[in-house]
């Protein structure tokens, strides 16, 4: 799951991916509304107006994150990212994005997630990697 902010929005916009199946016996839409309560939040489905692209690559020389783990709630140890100068995700106008660090970073790495509007293509003139 990936929750990304929408930068240019009036209010306050965040985008949810996560992918189920069809058949999931607790989908998103469904799950969410009970949890919102009476918060001016509302809910929708934004898949018609969106595209998902992975867009990975070793840049080297920039900036990288620092990878720390500490203790989780079930004990077990979880990754923490701090980035100490932080690195842009070269997102062009309209675009959306985060990075995605379930792999770690680097030349391993799954590079960044990045969500289009419906329609477009990734802009990637100009750079040797999109």
């Amino acid at each position: 799951m990936f929750i990304i902010p929408i930068e240019k929005a009036r209010t306050p916009t965040y985008l949810i991916v996560h992918e189920t199946p069809d058949d999931h016996p607790a989908p998103l839409l469904t799950t969410l509304p009970p949890f919102k309560l009476r918060s001016k939040v509302r809910i929708r489905d934004a898949t018609p107006d969106w595209d998902v692209w992975s867009a990975w690559g070793a840049d080297h020389g920039h900036p990288v994150p620092k990878r720390s783990f500490k203790a989780g709630s079930g004990g077990a140890a979880e990754a923490t990212w701090t980035w100490v100068e932080y690195r842009e995700l070269g997102l062009a106008e309209g675009e959306a994005g985060c990075w995605d660090l379930r792999a770690g970073f680097g030349p391993e790495a799954l590079g960044r997630h990045v969500l289009v509007p419906k329609g477009h293509t990734r802009e990637c003139a100009g750079r040797n990697r999109c």
